[in-house]
């Protein structure tokens, strides 16, 4: 799947297993069933009136969008870490048809899920274990509600793992809940699994970023209106600047590549 060059320039890789495998990622406990993240999930985005469906796509599309825009890096292999139940890794596969994708989560029963879901999918599922023995390096590795379910004093230790597994030219691309939009935080209240979650704002998640050792191509904010604002919808990209839409996106790499 993803390649793995000669010299990844990266921190020491035999770090990658505890970071990886102490704990799951989308819930408290690791064994939420698919049925009750799903519901749980859709109790939150009610408020916005749109579904993870729509979610999910509009961040891969702005991802792609973004990166083509700066056309200077070459996407053939995509690690979607943090995969829940999998529809965002196949929206990945289908944005960047060229590409190999990988999918992990700390959650056994997400695998589990994905690979029911989607059997036969180009998309291979593996459990983060799998992710520590393989040893495999990525030109993308795509983070999306993630950081918030990891404590903060490892935040920055699980960033630095990621990035010992980018290709030389590789690029970690970090979709975060924004707690700076009163909208993130209504929604974030009525879903269970993010109960207790300490999220991070724009300036948290620029920090932790860097002091992993990142140097931050790109960054902006997205999702500013609800479904029954969505005629506004077109005023987002030029707001993309503030720090204000409902989540933050950045786009790094690391600081030893030229």
């Amino acid at each position: 799947m993803g390649r793995k060059p000669t010299n990844s320039g990266g921190p020491d890789d035999r770090k990658l297993p505890e970071i990886f495998c102490s704990r799951p990622l989308n819930s408290a406990d690791g064994n939420l069933p698919a049925a009750q993240y799903d519901s749980d999930l859709a109790c939150g985005l009610r408020l916005t009136g749109e579904t993870r469906e729509y979610f999910s796509r509009r961040r891969v599309a702005f991802l792609k969008a973004r990166m083509e825009r700066r056309g200077s890096l070459v996407v053939r292999s995509i690690l979607d870490f943090g995969c829940g139940t999998g529809e965002t890794s196949l929206h990945l596969a289908e944005a960047f048809p060229g590409a190999t994708v990988d999918a992990t989560d700390a959650a056994a029963s997400m695998v589990h899920e994905a690979r029911r879901r989607f059997p036969g999918s180009i998309v291979r599922f593996e459990d983060a274990a799998w992710l520590a023995r393989e040893r495999r390096y990525f030109d993308v590795i795509y983070v999306a509600n993630v950081l918030h379910h990891v404590p903060r004093q490892e935040r920055v230790r699980l960033v630095a793992a990621l990035s010992a597994m980018l290709t030389p030219a590789g690029a970690l691309a970090v979709f975060e809940n924004n707690p700076w939009n009163p909208g993130t935080r209504a929604v974030m209240a009525r879903v269970p699994f993010d109960d207790g979650v300490e999220p991070l704002s724009p300036l948290e998640l620029a920090h932790r970023l860097e002091h992993a050792g990142l140097r931050l191509l790109d960054r902006r904010t997205l999702f500013y209106f609800p479904r029954w604002l969505r005629w506004l919808r077109p005023l987002e990209p030029p707001l993309g600047w503030l720090p204000l839409g409902g989540q933050s996106y950045f786009l790094a790499q690391r600081q030893d590549v030229p």
